[in-house]
């Protein structure tokens, strides 16, 4: 479908001047200024060489897909911050003086040079009390990135040409959080929640135009604003028996709710995002001779669009994983590790289970066990295979990767132990 040998060689380098000036306290307030001054620059050299027809060497430089394409950001930040305590309580409010300039350089002459200066007041503040409830509010200005500026178009993949956009405005998000810590000390109970939302201006997303060849378009553009509504919730108690045994289990709650513009064919719609994702973990340990850990978690993801230009994509990703020592003796000890994973896509065929058993056993000697002896099976089951699937839009792309398969290995540790003499204050190895 195409001849060609593309060259891409991107540099990057960055720069960061950082001053405080601190010092200024007077009973329960006090004063911070705070200043950066970064520079950062990326250099992307793009170089195709084209193969005519009876030839076999790529050494035709097509002129409208190479180019050097320099950006080069220098980016000033003043933040005066003044925090007042009051007892458990602690305020915090800042705002920033955002200064950012960005200058990109292009070799082809089919394009103009351009510069941006964005100039932006930017506000922080945060109030908790320690070992509670906790509000704070921040803003954030994110520039445009080299790739989503470089207009020379990428070809790599005639399906899917890929370009970016010179005309690009900074991001800048806002976000509001709630967060809630409490530990209990008798119950040896640990609560945690969280709220957060975000809502980004301009921010930067790819266009999808489909020609009529079947052949897909995508462009780096502005589109209008992303919000993102986050929400958790974690829960851990710990069952303790001082010389006998140490159990502790947890249960995690999450939800994601994301509204992003979306444009395809020239027509912007929103994209809906929902996640939903349950954590269970257990670990218990009897006297260091054995010890079990298991983690469960199931994630639902549901991908609607309001305009129907591709299916809803409905899927789900189910990990386990387990590990169990047994130290049954005292100069051996067994040790087994199982990895499982599945991914399932609705209306879609499906995916076989990603598998992993790998089991070890340890001889220990030397004095104080500093030595040990190791033999190890990997992939015990020789599932060498690793697959994954990934639906965004209307574009399926799925990976399956071979790794080394099952295999023994045999090692030899040696542990240099430091401890401190309490008698001589002496270390000791």
């Amino acid at each position: 479908m195409i001849r060609q040998l593309r060259f891409f060689n991107p540099q990057k380098l960055f720069i960061i001047n950082r001053m405080v000036l601190s010092g200024w306290k007077k009973k329960n307030t006090s004063f911070v200024l705070a200043s950066n001054f970064d520079i950062n620059n990326a250099k992307n050299t793009i170089v195709t060489y084209l193969q005519h027809i009876g030839n076999k060497n790529y050494d035709s430089v097509d002129a409208n897909l190479t180019s050097d394409v320099n950006v080069s950001n220098s980016i000033l930040k003043i933040t005066p911050q003044f925090d007042l305590s009051i007892k458990k309580y602690m305020l915090t409010l800042s705002g920033t003086f955002f200064n950012a300039h960005q200058n990109i350089n292009i070799s082809n002459k089919s394009f103009n040079n351009y510069k941006d200066t964005y100039i932006y007041s930017l506000l922080y503040f945060s109030f908790y009390k320690q070992g509670g409830l906790r509000l704070s509010f921040d803003q954030q200005i994110n520039l445009p990135l080299a790739k989503d500026l470089t207009p020379i178009v990428d070809n790599t993949n005639p399906v899917f040409v890929f370009s970016g956009n010179l005309k690009l405005q900074a991001e800048k998000t806002s976000t509001f959080k709630i967060t809630f810590r409490k530990f209990i000390v008798k119950k040896q109970l640990n609560l945690n929640y969280e709220l957060l939302y975000g809502n980004t201006q301009n921010p930067i997303i790819q266009s999808v135009k489909i020609l009529s060849n079947g052949k897909q378009e995508i462009k780096s553009m502005n589109a209008g604003n992303r919000h993102s509504l986050v929400m958790r919730l974690g829960i851990s108690k710990s069952f303790q028996k001082i010389n006998r045994y140490n159990h502790s289990v947890n249960l995690n709650l999450s939800y994601q709710n994301m509204i992003t513009p979306t444009v395809f064919n020239e027509t912007e719609f929103s994209q809906k995002v929902n996640v939903f994702k349950t954590t269970v973990g257990n670990s218990f340990n009897w006297q260091d001779k054995f010890n079990l850990y298991y983690s469960y978690s199931y994630t639902a993801n549901i991908n609607r669009f309001t305009k129907k230009f591709t299916a809803d994509v409905l899927s789900n990703v189910q990990n386990l994983d387990v590990e169990v020592t047994a130290r049954l003796f005292k100069k051996v000890s067994f040790n087994t590790t199982l990895l499982a994973n599945k991914i399932v896509y609705e209306n879609l065929p499906a995916l076989p289970v990603n598998l992993f058993i790998n089991p070890s056993i340890s001889v220990y000697f030397l004095k104080e066990d500093k030595g040990e002896i190791k033999f190890i099976v990997r992939d015990l089951l020789n599932r060498n295979n690793n697959f994954s699937r990934n639906v965004i839009g209307n574009n399926i792309t799925e990976t399956n990767t071979n790794v080394l398969g099952r295999y023994f290995m045999l090692t030899f540790s040696y542990n240099f132990k430091t401890f401190k003499n309490e008698q001589n204050n002496k270390v000791n190895w």
